[in-house]
């Protein structure tokens, strides 16, 4: 065999063209007293010795069917029979194999079953003949289909489950390819070579793997570059352990979004260095997305001075519209600690206005195919940028919508404002003011 590891012997040696028996053949043929015209030969296919098919492979070799490792039949030295020190008739009605079988005589052979002199592998070649206890090989063909399925198998396993739970299935699929296999051997006499297919499941399962780190590491790094910007380190942390959670192709999803603008802005920049302006500037947005972030919302954008920020994308969550208005009253909050800071240091202060709605929305990757940004569109957002702008109208701090008081209303205090008449909208639209918590 390729591996050096005899598994076979040969009934017939070819010579010139010739075919000769081999010792197995002949010793079997003698001793069952079978004529020559009674031994017929089909290479590839079975050698019939009388009655007997002994199924062999196209170069006239049997599987062994070996019955033990060394030592299985009786060794007697020869200078014991020379010195007479057995009975002649303790031969009798046996075959004797007459050889060497010193390890010193180069003619030890590797085994399925371990070392063995090539003596021993003649006699378990012969009584494979005598007992019938014929061994049949699988076909190339059916072996290179086993390989196929295997490899395929475990490759799916590995592309499309998790590395515990593969491996899990992959040890499985071994185990039970190792057991059929044997189940095989010892049943039924088919021997079906493990080597191959075993490796073939270890390739498969390191190549898929290997392949599916290096693409879900560069996947992680363009999720973790994509939203690094937007979303807290443990919504980042929460999608590249469930990319499954992120839709970035863009869909349509019940979700809330949150408008935020800073009053008087103009009036706070006259009379500032730019450098002041961009301070206040940063320092005001820098709390304000920190707040944001605490209630698993995403920065969509900054517009000058305005924010944008979701509730519910990219990670869903059905909480989305009270994360949102939680997320307003603290930022208003937070505002109030800045303004009494602003104070203090003889500086001037801001204020805001924030409107949150709810409601269907597309949201997704947006832009072209250079620049893209990851964003919601859609009349609901619109609304929630109006209710922003009329808490200037009803001098106010904080708007929301019908829907929006709908998912919040045993959580805060909120005072009914009117139905108004939103632009783009063709029906009148309830309004509500935000309190504070309940």
């Amino acid at each position: 065999e390729d591996d050096d590891v005899y598994r076979k012997f040969p009934l017939v040696i070819k010579f010139k063209d010739r075919l000769f028996p081999g010792i197995p053949l002949l010793l079997a043929k003698d001793y069952l007293r079978i004529k020559d015209e009674d031994v017929r030969i089909d290479l590839g296919k079975e050698l019939i010795l009388g009655d007997r098919r002994i199924p062999i492979d196209e170069e006239a070799q049997i599987m062994v069917n070996f019955h033990g490792g060394s030592g299985t039949f009786r060794y007697i030295p020869y200078a014991q029979v020379l010195e007479e020190k057995i009975p002649p008739e303790f031969f009798k009605d046996k075959i004797v194999l007459v050889g060497a079988t010193a390890p010193g005589i180069f003619d030890i052979r590797v085994t399925p079953l371990g070392h063995m002199p090539g003596l021993e592998i003649i006699a378990n070649s012969l009584v494979t003949i005598l007992e019938g206890n014929f061994l049949f090989e699988l076909s190339s063909k059916w072996t290179v289909l086993i390989i196929l399925f295997l490899g395929l198998l475990t490759g799916f396993i590995a592309s499309y489950f998790r590395l515990s739970k593969g491996a899990l299935l992959v040890l499985f699929l071994l185990g039970a390819y190792i057991g059929i296999t044997t189940y095989l051997f010892e049943d039924m006499g088919v021997w079906v070579k493990m080597v191959g297919p075993g490796l073939t499941i270890a390739l498969s399962w390191t190549t898929v793997l290997g392949y599916r780190y290096l693409t879900e590491e560069r996947e992680k790094k363009r999720i973790k570059n994509t939203f690094k910007r937007y979303v807290s380190k443990q919504v980042v942390e929460e999608i590249l352990n469930n990319p499954e959670l992120v839709k970035l192709g863009g869909e349509k999803r019940v979700m809330s979004v949150l408008f935020s603008d800073i009053r008087g802005f103009t009036t706070f920049a006259e009379g500032a260095t730019p450098e002041e302006v961009v301070g206040r500037l940063n320092e005001y947005m820098g709390v304000m997305v920190d707040v944001i972030f605490k209630y698993d919302g995403t920065l969509d954008k900054f517009v000058g001075d305005e924010i944008m920020a979701l509730f519910g994308a990219p990670v869903y969550y059905k909480d989305h519209a009270q994360k949102a208005v939680l997320a307003g009253l603290e930022m208003l909050k937070e505002l109030k600690k800045l303004q009494d800071k602003w104070k203090a240091e003889g500086q001037k202060t801001i204020d805001i206005g924030i409107g949150v709605n709810s409601g269907e929305m597309h949201v997704g990757n947006m832009g072209s195919l250079e620049i893209m940004d990851y964003t919601v569109i859609g009349d609901n957002v619109n609304l929630a940028a109006r209710l922003e702008a009329l808490t200037r109208n009803y001098n106010n701090h904080f708007i929301i919508s019908e829907a929006t008081y709908q998912e919040v209303k045993d959580i805060v205090e909120v005072q009914p404002l009117e139905e108004v008449k939103v632009k783009g909208k063709t029906k009148a639209v309830m309004v509500y003011e935000v309190l504070g918590e309940k």
